[in-house]
């Protein structure tokens, strides 16, 4: 007799053991049925397939399973990759809920973005159930990705490390990503800048801002990423993030490298101005999010952290988009 996943009234997914003739009648819904004959890695990967046709990504019901392969990448998250679709799981922290919760905040945005929700992933045939998010592959047929550190190579990233301020090795940044790719990528990073001012995010470095090469050589932004780490930070009383963001290092005398303070972040973003936009109705939107993975305490908690930064920032780190 096959099986079926069934998803209950708390979000769990798990196998349904009610004979079929009972099946439906109690506070699960069915997510899907095993056809006869099709091994478990087949209906994995049939109902994976589905869910990516019909876009229907709902929180919840996209699981990774033994049909999934593992990649072995940097970072302290469990990845996976199946039929183009990226999973992560949680580490230490509720990164499946940061990710889905900073999508809701560039819905609309003038920053492109990969958008995550949040998923139930079932490793190795276990029925112990990690969250964590998912999210399509960013990377188009034909496409290859070079990350930010990759562009600036050795002698560019010696002169990154030397600069005195953050500004310069803004320009350094700038100058170098024109030589490279063509591309004049100012108004790009401020805006990536903006936002992990707003989420406190310490982990933006120069391996998760990626440029995208299309088959005839020309470059083009690749789409902001991973943000997981973000909303977990926490402000000292004298406004000194107790993790600072990690993109902007800098070496001291003895050689060793340190994050830049995140005042000198604030001098950068007012020397520029609020350069991310954000959709109007964005702090409403963000008030009414809810996901059924996580607890109502969790959910409540990180969004009021989020919105508490939105009313902190407006004005300098983001502005409203127009219409």
């Amino acid at each position: 007799m096959g099986w079926v996943w069934a998803q209950n009234e708390k979000g769990f997914l798990t196998k349904c053991h009610m004979p079929p003739h009972l099946r439906g009648q109690g506070r699960c819904s069915h997510v899907a049925f095993q056809a006869e004959g099709e091994s478990e890695r087949d209906f994995v990967g049939r109902i994976m397939r589905r869910e990516a046709a019909e876009r229907r990504l709902h929180a919840g019901r996209v699981i990774g399973r033994s049909g999934a392969v593992r990649i072995s990448c940097r970072g302290v998250q469990d990845k996976w990759l199946m039929d183009a679709l990226w999973y992560k799981g949680d580490s230490c922290i509720h990164e499946g809920l940061h990710e889905a919760l900073i999508s809701s905040l560039l819905d609309g945005s003038n920053l492109e973005y990969v958008r995550y929700q949040t998923c139930a992933i079932f490793v190795n045939g276990k029925d112990t159930r990690n969250n964590g998010c998912v999210s399509e592959t960013f990377l188009p047929a034909g496409c290859s990705e070079i990350t930010l550190l990759q562009v600036l190579g050795r002698a560019g990233s010696r002169r990154f490390l030397s600069c005195e301020t953050m500004e310069e090795q803004l320009d350094v940044l700038v100058e170098d990503i024109q030589s490279r790719t063509g591309l004049d990528a100012r108004a790009y990073l401020l805006k990536i800048i903006c936002l992990d001012w707003i989420t406190l995010n310490h982990d933006r470095h120069l391996e998760n801002i990626v440029f995208l090469q299309e088959e005839n050589g020309r470059f083009r932004f690749g789409p902001c990423f991973d943000q997981g780490c973000a909303l977990d930070n926490r402000l000292t009383e004298d406004g000194e993030a107790i993790t600072p963001p990690a993109m902007f290092l800098t070496a001291d005398e003895t050689g060793n490298l340190r994050c830049r303070p995140l005042t000198e972040y604030a001098a950068l973003i007012r020397r520029y101005g609020p350069a991310l936009e954000l959709a109007p109705g964005t702090e409403e939107r963000i008030a009414a999010w809810n996901d059924p993975l996580y607890t109502p305490f969790e959910v409540r908690k990180t969004k009021a952290r989020l919105v508490s930064r939105l009313q902190e920032t407006e004005g300098f780190a983001w502005k409203c988009r127009e219409t």
